[in-house]
């Protein structure tokens, strides 16, 4: 079994609507369970019984069969969801199917399985960050204990700064913190704003209250809450003591015109400085200006 750390990496290395081949390995139950399949991976892949075809079984691919397939998403679970390339293995309604569950698969193909976002805020406050500066890990439900033993009893009444590096991890520091500095300078999978409280009275359990992608150094899109919602998973939060999403979700686009980062509210994707129209999807780090533009809130 591979680890947290090498599963993050080869999804890392991977992108929505990849192709793969790979050979069927596994059909438990036609019609009924999906297929597993070998792409050559250190984990297995697996099509779902709802991107097959459903009126008729005897399509689905047999045992031994090689064939293309597109990489269809991933998370936490050590298991590749694939959705056969081939039209004669794919569900008769797989465009239905899409436009109901998944209307931003379009928009999704190419697009990395796990973003990186590097800094791409004012040059000044990246100087001097490092490794050693960044915020305290959380790795475990003791980690986490631990961290919040230090800290002062006013430090609650405000989010603290977050962020999710590239190792997976959870790493908090005040909230008067720069991202960037959190980070060590280096680039995250998430950032942005977290509350904690207790359960029950206020002696119960911790839990995770309030979570946002609030970051203008980094200007995460929506799609980080998956290295948020591992990160806390990892740091011992039960799902129950903590959002399935941001609480406050925040959208950013460059303006392609004026190259100004943006913060897009009440789905007006106008640039605030240059009037003109902003994508429909992320594009903060496309390549140009890092460290350069402001951000207009």
């Amino acid at each position: 079994m591979i680890t947290d750390a090498q599963w993050l990496r080869i999804r890392r290395g991977l992108r929505h609507g990849q192709p793969l081949t790979g050979t069927v390995v596994r059909v438990p139950n036609p019609g009924a369970i999906g297929i597993f399949v070998d792409v050559g991976l250190a984990v297995g892949g697996f099509v779902d019984v709802v991107l097959l075809p459903r009126t008729d079984a005897r399509r689905w691919p047999a045992v031994g069969t090689i064939t293309e397939f597109e990489v269809w998403a991933a998370d936490a679970r050590k298991q590749l969801r694939l959705k056969p390339a081939d039209p004669a293995f794919l569900s008769e309604d797989f465009d239905d199917f899409v436009t109901r569950f998944r209307p931003d698969w379009p928009a999704r193909i190419g697009t990395p399985l796990v973003r990186t976002y590097p800094y791409t805020g004012p040059a000044d406050l990246a100087d001097g960050t490092g490794p050693g500066g960044r915020g305290c890990a959380v790795a475990s439900a003791a980690d986490f204990e631990a961290w919040a033993a230090g800290r002062a009893p006013g430090e609650w009444d405000e989010p603290f700064t977050y962020v999710v590096g590239t190792d997976g991890l959870l790493r908090l520091a005040p909230r008067r913190s720069e991202h960037v500095a959190c980070a060590g300078g280096a680039s995250v999978l998430a950032a942005g704003e977290m509350a904690f409280g207790r359960t029950g009275s206020g002696g119960g359990r911790w839990a995770v209250t309030e979570v946002s992608n609030l970051s203008t150094g980094y200007c995460p899109d929506l799609y980080s809450w998956q290295a948020v919602g591992e990160a806390l998973d990892r740091a011992g939060f039960e799902r129950r003591d903590r959002p399935d999403d941001f609480t406050h979700p925040i959208v950013f686009r460059r303006c392609v015109s004026c190259r100004e980062r943006n913060v897009v509210r009440d789905d007006f994707f106008v640039c605030a400085v240059c009037g003109a129209d902003l994508p429909a999807v992320w594009n903060v780090n496309d390549g140009g200006d890092a460290g350069e533009a402001r951000t207009a809130l």
